[in-house]
């Protein structure tokens, strides 16, 4: 199954009053990122359903919109997105040492060479860091960050898939 199907049935079993009121988008089939390339199917096929992302931790409606009324995916460059969730969400705790600082600074730049396009964090409060990347000509991946390293990544589709299976 196509990642779309799998989302596409994946919504026609979804039981709205648990997961609460949706909120189609009204841009979903034309929404597009921030650079106005056209965002990704899967992206378009939940914004049809909802205006948000699920929640990432349940099967839940999330807080985080996917895009402006004007139809444009709310996602930051991945190389800015990288910077903060390696160096600039612990600066206070290292500024002492350069040593660290400049490792995570060029942990920041390393992940951004290998994981091009836009991103958003799907939860800022929460560890470890789960981030949506939406590579440029690929599904959006779930990617988890801890210590160092994205050891887990997880096509949108499925992870929702996972949420709400």
């Amino acid at each position: 199954m196509s990642p779309v199907e799998t989302l596409t049935a994946l919504l026609s079993r979804i039981d709205q009053p648990g997961f609460g009121p949706t909120t189609p988008h009204p841009s979903a089939a034309s929404l597009r990122m921030p650079d106005r390339a056209s965002a990704h199917e899967v992206l378009r096929v939940w914004a049809a359903f909802d205006d948000r992302y699920p929640g990432p931790l349940a099967a839940q409606r999330g807080h985080q919109p996917i895009a402006t009324p004007a139809g444009v995916v709310v996602a930051k460059p991945m190389k800015k997105l990288l910077r903060y969730v390696c160096y600039e969400s612990i600066a206070d705790e290292i500024e002492d040492d350069d040593e660290t600082v400049a490792y995570a600074k060029e942990l920041a730049r390393d992940f951004a060479e290998e994981m091009p396009g836009f991103g958003v964090i799907l939860e800022p409060n929460e560890h470890p860091d789960r981030l949506l990347w939406m590579p440029p000509d690929a599904e959006p991946v779930v990617v988890w960050y801890e210590d160092d390293a994205f050891a887990r990544r997880e096509p949108f589709s499925a992870w929702a898939a996972s949420l709400f299976g």
